[in-house]
């Protein structure tokens, strides 16, 4: 039996390892990861052409059902040698004093974070912008640049050591919703709905209704 998977942005978290750990329980599995934005994800859930679905929320859809609902906070990322490693927290106005990468301005991150510097009259221009998450990590690895990344999507590198986070304060909620979305009266297979418990348990607690 085979689980089809949408996933958004989150090569760098969690899921990997999760499906890993799920595989060794259970070799009879097969996955397949497929990574598109947050709206596609969700059409490809709604029409069953994915058993589940992994993404940042937008407009609720009538056609899916929502199996997880939590929040995951927006962080900047930084190398273990830069000057902010060791502070407590940044302000928007501190990004503006160094290089800093971001996602493409299509993405659910982009747009929190204009919508908070808007609020705020701040103009941060970035120095590399890219589509993809795995591009914005060398930069960051490698200059005295920051980046913004979801707490979700840097787990593993954060856990090697290899960069530091860092929390950012605004006046606007940098968090943004996450769900795990599947087609709905769609009745998933039983190796489907083991792994979305053990999937559920990875990802932080979900928002209280």
């Amino acid at each position: 039996m085979s689980a089809t998977i949408l996933s958004q942005a989150f090569a760098g978290s969690d899921l990997p390892e999760t499906i890993a750990a799920f595989h060794t329980a259970h070799p009879g599995i097969r996955f397949e990861v497929t990574v598109l934005p947050p709206a596609q994800v969700t059409q490809t859930v709604a029409v069953g052409d994915a058993d589940l679905g992994i993404t940042f929320a937008l407009t609720p859809s009538p056609q899916v059902e929502v199996l997880y609902d939590g929040q995951v906070d927006m962080l900047a990322l930084a190398a273990p040698d830069h000057p902010l490693a060791r502070a407590p927290a940044l302000r928007l106005a501190d990004l503006s004093n160094y290089p800093l990468a971001l996602p493409t301005r299509d993405t659910t991150l982009r747009q929190v974070f204009d919508a908070a510097c808007a609020l705020e009259g701040l103009a941060v221009e970035p120095v590399l912008t890219a589509n993809k998450l795995s591009a914005l990590l060398p930069f960051v690895r490698r200059s005295r640049g920051l980046a913004l990344m979801s707490a979700l999507s840097v787990t593993t590198p954060l856990r090697l050591n290899e960069l530091v986070s860092l929390p950012i304060h605004a006046r606007a909620s940098l968090a943004r919703g996450i769900q795990v979305q599947a087609m709905r009266d769609r009745r998933l297979p039983k190796a489907v709905r083991a792994f979305l418990r053990q999937l559920t348990d990875a990802l932080p607690p979900p928002v209280a209704s």
